[in-house]
Formats: C-alpha cells, sequence, structure tokens
C-alpha cells in the first residue's frame, strides 16, 4: 500500500502565506523545515518546485531594467481598493477577483458567513488588513466568533503581532461552540507559543487536544523531550 502522508494543510497554507507577502526567504526556511520533519512528502516536493518555478524568472533578471512602471501599479493598487469598496470602477486585472467574490457571495456582506468567507478569500489574495476586517465582523455573531478569531491570530501572528494573536487566540477557546473550534484553537494557541519560545504554555495547551490531531502529538514529543 501507498504510504500514509501527515496531513500538512495548514502548514502549507502558512508557506503560501509568507509567499504572498514577498516573504521567498521565510517560505523557503518553513519548506526545508517541513522536508527535514516530513521526507519525501509529495505536496511539500510539489511546492517547492512550484516555488522554483516562480522564483526562477525573477532571479534571472535581478539586474535587468524594471520592465514594470511602478507608479502605475500603485494607481492600479489604488483603484483595486477603491472598486472592492464601491468607491468607483477598477481596472480589469485585479479588479475581477474581488468582484467576483462579492458577487458569488450574493447576500448582505455585514452576514457572518459572508463576512467570514471573504475574509478568506482576502486572506489567500494577502489582502491581510481586509481580511482582519472581515474576521473581525464574522466574529461578532457568537456561532462564527471562534472560527474567525482563529483566522484573525493566525494572522496578526504573521504580522509579528504577538500579544493582539494571543488574545484572539484566547477569546477564540472562551467562544468556541463546540469541540471541533476548541481543539482548533488550543492547537493554534499552542503553535503561536511554541513559536515565542513558551515551550510550558504549548505543551499546556497542546496536552488539552486529543491524540492525534493534526501535529499535536509530534509536536508535544518534540517540546517534552
Amino acid at each position: 500500500a501507498a504510504p500514509k502522508h501527515a496531513d500538512l494543510g495548514d502548514e502549507l497554507a502558512e508557506v503560501r502565506f509568507y509567499l504572498d507577502q514577498g516573504l521567498e526567504d521565510d517560505a523557503r526556511a518553513s519548506l526545508a523545515e517541513l522536508e527535514r520533519r516530513h521526507p519525501g512528502h509529495p505536496e511539500v516536493g510539489a511546492l517547492q518546485r512550484e516555488l522554483d518555478r516562480e522564483t526562477a524568472p525573477s532571479q534571472q533578471l535581478s539586474g535587468a531594467t524594471p520592465l514594470v512602471d511602478l507608479s502605475a501599479e500603485d494607481e492600479e493598487e489604488d483603484a483595486y481598493l477603491s472598486a472592492i469598496f464601491g468607491a468607483g470602477p477598477a481596472p480589469k486585472k485585479k479588479q475581477d477577483k474581488g468582484v467576483e467574490i462579492r458577487a458569488s457571495a450574493g447576500v448582505d456582506p455585514g452576514d457572518a458567513a459572508t463576512a467570514y468567507d471573504l475574509g478568506m478569500a482576502y486572506r489567500e489574495m494577502g489582502l491581510v488588513d481586509d481580511a482582519l476586517a472581515q474576521f473581525e465582523t464574522a466574529a461578532r455573531d457568537p456561532s462564527w466568533e471562534a472560527r474567525a478569531l482563529v483566522m484573525s491570530g493566525t494572522l496578526r501572528v504573521h504580522r509579528g503581532e504577538t500579544d493582539r494573536a494571543l488574545t484572539d487566540l484566547r477569546r477564540a477557546i472562551e467562544s468556541a461552540t463546540n469541540e471541533d473550534e476548541l481543539y482548533e484553537a488550543k492547537y493554534e494557541l499552542a503553535t503561536t507559543y511554541e513559536r515565542l519560545g513558551d515551550t510550558n504554555a504549548a505543551v499546556e495547551e497542546l496536552q488539552g487536544v486529543p491524540a492525534g490531531y493534526r501535529e499535536r502529538d509530534e509536536k508535544l514529543a518534540a517540546l517534552e523531550g
């Protein structure tokens, strides 16, 4: 039988987040760590090849004359953001994504489910401020609060806002409406403590997560080792 590989969906999403933010070095470092911990994992290898393909052209042209008018790019970005929030027309390239997201939702943008979905879409597009705003809206609904706060917390970690991230994740634990939400919040809080070097706090949170949940067992063994 084919070997069973660990589910690295969240870890790979983190790598893609780094790429979206232009943090290539962080992305490569995270991929290298995943390869070390999960040698031969097909998804890790696929993302590494994708990263190599995407960065090769820029490396080859690093000394060449810029081909893009940066002032035009800035104008396009401003028009794109204006279009998302209803302030006027936008250029084709970037406007299409934002408008399609709004159109596909088909309901009041103030609705918590819609806000959460928009937040996820903005997150994938690298629009962190917009994503956080939508998750804050979603978190006003008790049934979406824990999920939205977990997403806000993980985004804030990547931005270096660790105090606010910890606050969001602790609130997510308190507002969880079921075990899935509780375990997700505890796992992400433990991961944040691990990043900050607070081993005891990380272990305490992981002990509140059932064995077999994501990489809980491996993390706990490493922290207690």
